[in-house]
């Protein structure tokens, strides 16, 4: 099921530069007013995360329109809901994937099996990745928990 979308207002976000598994360009964000200043950084994350394992789920999150869709099965209880369409008039990045979820360290695999690590910092607000991929359909969603 999918809802009309307050798809959040991109110049509300915050944007951090960052590179993908296999060292592509892209970024992440949320919202400025988030906590993201005040948590520690994707990256960060990852290093102390490392010891648990990732939750791993098979997903098949296709280009859409700018509606958020909600999520169902075993996802639900993590990612709430997720849009993922173009990146209208953007000139560097071809995908924007935005996201309700849990607290957490989270890694987005698309079908060319890249990853988009994304820090989710306050459950409440909107985070957003965008991308650029030959094929952006996101197939695995790799999540642990934040401490």
């Amino acid at each position: 099921m999918s809802e009309q979308s307050s798809i959040v207002d991109l110049d509300s976000i915050q944007w951090t530069q960052a590179k993908s598994k296999n060292g592509v360009a892209f970024e992440y964000g949320a919202l400025k007013n988030s906590s993201i200043g005040d948590e520690t950084s994707p990256e960060d994350d990852s290093k102390a995360a490392a010891a648990a394992d990732p939750i791993v789920f098979h997903v098949n999150w296709t280009v859409g329109g700018k509606e958020w869709v909600d999520t169902d099965g075993d996802i639900a209880p993590y990612i709430s809901k997720y849009s993922l369409h173009i990146d209208s008039w953007n000139p560097i990045f071809d995908w924007m994937l935005q996201v309700k979820g849990l607290k957490g360290d989270y890694h987005f695999i698309d079908k060319t099996n890249d990853s988009y690590p994304l820090w989710i910092s306050n459950p409440n607000d909107t985070h957003v990745v965008r991308y650029n991929s030959s094929k952006p359909t996101i197939v695995t969603v790799d999540f642990t928990a934040a401490y």
